[in-house]
């Protein structure tokens, strides 16, 4: 069995590295290049380094890969290329990289990710893409990758996900998308990805979760979610969530909505009683904060018979009961968006 060398380059003091030195041993399977100055990753910067395994380049203020740098690093298997200055990286930048499992590109400065980006490192399963400045995700941006299980995006720049997005991620089981400014996420984004298991959306800006794409997450968003055990939505502005926006979700044992100003009048009425009916589901400390009767209250603590509509709302609703004072809303809406016609009661 053959015997390969671990090179540890760490700075410590004296001058910074700006290349990969071109004298290490041939049989090199780790190379760990940190807090220099390599600015490009050229060509021939790796080519003398067929057998690497893993490679660190974190903290080296990195801007360019140049077309075929990783051409002869047939089994790469890691690479760790974070705290780094990388704008853009393209299906070039990865040429050669078949067998890489392990990619880190979090703490960059990466704008946008193209269709078809990691088209030559398709056997990768864990992609982290977090605390950059990625604004735009294009259809296709993670085609062929059929192993990916963790896909990390949180802290980015992102306001919505289109339904084309994650298509095809077969094996995707964590998906996290915590810290962006997403206020619309498309109905049917995850129809391709059934084995996600774990969903972060908390810190965004997404104002309900109705049937219909009101400046939030569509309820049919979940569609497809089967093995989905955990829902974190906490922190995101939520006020209303749709009624039935977890049905699909028949794995679900846990639900994060605290710290959101849930307005729990008749339109969430639905929720507690979904969760007294699954006993196998845990909810955090979410707290209602209006109406004002009940501002403060818990959630599951509050009582059902004060999750009411005022008649003022009813004109954006259904009709009003005097008795209770209450507006008689359908099961399967909910917002204050749909107006009913003048001199007509009929359902939303």
């Amino acid at each position: 069995m053959s015997e390969y060398v671990y090179a540890l380059c760490q700075f410590r003091h004296g001058d910074k590295m700006t290349s990969i030195p071109q004298n290490l041993p041939l049989k090199l399977g780790t190379l760990r290049i940190s807090s220099h100055n390599i600015r490009e990753l050229k060509a021939a910067s790796l080519e003398k380094y067929h057998y690497l395994y893993r490679l660190y380049l974190d903290k080296n203020g990195l801007q360019m890969i140049e077309s075929e740098a990783f051409a002869r690093q047939q089994f790469l298997n890691k690479m760790y290329l974070s705290e780094n200055n990388l704008i853009n990286i393209s299906a070039e930048s990865f040429q050669g990289l078949k067998t890489l499992q392990m990619l880190r590109l979090d703490h960059n400065k990466l704008q946008r990710i193209r269709r078809g980006t990691f088209l030559n490192v398709p056997s990768i399963t864990y992609l982290d893409l977090q605390v950059n400045s990625i604004s735009v995700l294009e259809e296709g941006a993670f085609d062929r990758l059929d192993y990916l299980e963790t896909l990390l995006l949180s802290s980015n720049k992102l306001r919505t996900i289109n339904s084309g997005v994650f298509g095809n991620l077969m094996s995707l089981r964590q998906l996290e998308l915590a810290s962006n400014q997403l206020r619309t996420v498309e109905g049917g984004v995850f129809s391709c990805a059934p084995l996600v298991n774990k969903l972060v959306l908390k810190g965004n800006q997404l104002d309900k979760i109705p049937k219909e794409a009101i400046g939030g997450l569509e309820s049919d968003a979940l569609i497809g979610l089967e093995s989905v055990a955990t829902i974190d939505v906490s922190g995101c502005n939520i006020t209303s969530i749709q009624n039935g926006v977890f049905a699909d979700l028949r794995k679900i044992t846990a639900v994060h909505l605290n710290n959101n100003p849930l307005n729990c009048d008749c339109h969430l009425s639905w929720l507690p009683g979904w969760l007294s009916r699954k006993p196998e589901v845990t909810v955090d400390d979410a707290t209602c904060r209006a109406p004002s009767d009940i501002s403060g209250t818990k959630l599951t603590a509050a009582n059902l018979s004060s999750f009411v509509c005022s008649c003022s709302t009813c004109t954006k609703d259904y009709a009003c009961s005097l008795v209770p004072n209450n507006c008689s809303c359908s099961k399967t809406w909910a917002g204050h968006l749909a107006v009913k016609p003048a001199n007509q009661r009929t359902t939303p």
